[in-house]
């Protein structure tokens, strides 16, 4: 039996898609306006931006516009942490104890990126000191990248089982690790890996909103098949 979504499931699950959108957007962005950064610090020539998307790069000094990107993910997170939740509705009534062991290490691990973007592009050294600074990058952002690599990994391994989402919405939280491997393209940390972060929860979104939700006795009928 079908059931509607609930307006909270709808909510979430919409939050999940236009934050995956936003994060997908934003990562080449956020990574070009990094290079430029840095090469403005080190007194190089600064690369010069195509001309369909230069006022994107320069309303304000590279370093400004660098941490303007960087500060976007704070809004994608939260957003992502809202799709995460609303997948967690989804499918909780056939999740067993490794599906919700995954859910524990997603949750986590974007909850700590977020803060990790929140220390390092909306504190900064200014008001954290440069040692503090630095030491939350390494072990909020980082690690929790890490954190969540591992967790959506699992997920997605766990959606593969019949009756919980297709293959087109569970594949991409297996390919996470693809992330790290993305970036000598999109070289910026954490762009790289929340631009392959934010793809798959598009989809999620995506099939959250366009299937009905299973009755929890059925869906539990189902799981033994699997």
């Amino acid at each position: 039996m079908e059931e509607a979504l609930t307006r909270t499931e709808r909510l979430f699950a919409a939050g999940g898609l236009v934050g995956g959108a936003l994060g997908v957007l934003n990562a080449p962005l956020a990574a070009f306006a990094s290079a430029r950064s840095y090469q403005h610090a080190a007194g190089e020539a600064v690369a010069t931006p195509p001309d369909l998307v230069e006022p994107l790069f320069t309303f304000a000094d590279p370093a400004t516009v660098y941490a303007a990107y960087g500060r976007l993910w704070a809004p994608v997170l939260l957003l992502l942490l809202l799709g995460a939740a609303s997948l967690y509705l989804r499918v909780e009534a056939t999740l067993g104890r490794p599906g919700r062991n995954a859910f524990s290490a997603v949750f986590t691990g974007l909850f700590m990126v977020l803060l990790g973007v929140v220390a390092d592009y909306w504190l900064g050294p200014g008001v954290l000191g440069k040692r503090a600074w630095g030491a939350s990058f390494l072990m909020l952002t980082v690690f929790g990248l890490g954190v969540y690599t591992v967790g959506s990994t699992w997920l997605g391994v766990q959606l593969l089982r019949p009756g919980l989402a297709p293959r087109w919405a569970s594949v991409p939280f297996v390919l996470a690790p693809v992330g790290f491997l993305l970036i000598p393209l999109v070289p910026n940390v954490p762009a790289a890996q929340l631009l392959v972060f934010a793809a798959a929860w598009i989809l999620a979104g995506v099939h959250i909103l366009r299937t009905p939700r299973t009755a929890p006795n059925e869906a539990q009928g189902k799981a033994p098949s699997a």
